[in-house]
């Protein structure tokens, strides 16, 4: 199991209008329904609100996180992926055992995404792919030759992104159609 979790939670919400960790799903902010999944693998987490350097995507939130945790493999989250489960990062993180030096992504259709288990011998690359403006993951997983795991086709629902209000309107849907299959979390305490 990888040694730490983190959600990135930082995006621009282009899509959406509005920040998507606080959007509620089935009553339940999407950002608790990722921090339910991290419970229940007992790894520690930390949700990450902003990177070291804006505007890089998603490879700025993983520079971020390998800058602040010194852990050899991160699990990297996005905070819009509601559906995921345990099984989903097992299977991840049995692919690419801490020892072996590897990082280990999903791969749904052909496009890598997120979850995605990054070890930090891919460091450096990442580095230069970020100082040669290469800010894509889907590159990034090819030049680490990522291991990928190809999500079959009874699973692809658990990997849904909610990015625009359609796909929330579909993700509510799922909860309908679904819910023997879901355990919709309680929604976590504010502080404040």
């Amino acid at each position: 199991m990888p040694e730490r979790a983190v959600v990135l939670a930082g995006g621009r919400s282009r899509r959406m209008g509005r920040d998507k960790s606080s959007i509620r799903l089935a009553g339940v902010p999407l950002l608790d329904w990722v921090l339910s999944l991290t419970e229940g693998l007992d790894i520690p987490t930390h949700v990450l609100t902003q990177d070291r350097v804006s505007g890089l995507g998603p490879l700025g939130g993983v520079e971020t996180a390998c800058d602040r945790f010194q852990e050899q493999q991160l699990l990297f989250l996005s905070c819009d992926m509601p559906f995921l489960n345990g099984e989903v990062i097992r299977r991840l993180a049995e692919a690419a055992p801490p020892l072996r030096g590897e990082s280990a992504i999903y791969s749904v259709a052909g496009r890598v995404g997120f979850p995605f288990l990054f070890d930090r011998s891919g460091l450096a690359l990442l580095g230069k792919r970020l100082e040669a403006g290469q800010r894509s993951l889907g590159g990034l997983a090819t030049a680490l030759s990522c291991l990928q795991i190809e999500v079959s086709g009874h699973d692809r629902w658990r990997f849904a992104n909610v990015n625009t209000p359609t796909e929330l309107d579909d993700a509510e849907t799922v909860c309908l159609e679904r819910a023997a299959e879901l355990v919709i979390p309680k929604p976590q305490p504010q502080v404040g």
